[in-house]
């Protein structure tokens, strides 16, 4: 499985489109079993459930 991350905030597991986040996206980070992206709005969200975990 391969996830990559547009700057636009598009996540995609192996080519395919699994969520358009609300805000454009700097990083994509597995964190135990969870893969968190950060954005430029100071977030940190679940990428492929878009869920809000952090925001500071």
């Amino acid at each position: 499985m391969v996830l990559t991350l547009e700057r636009c905030g598009t996540v995609r597991r192996d080519g395919v489109v699994q969520r358009r986040l609300e805000d454009p996206s700097g990083f994509l980070r597995q964190v135990g079993q969870t893969v968190v992206a950060g954005t430029q709005s100071g977030t940190l969200v679940d990428a492929l459930t878009g869920c809000s975990l952090y925001r500071h």
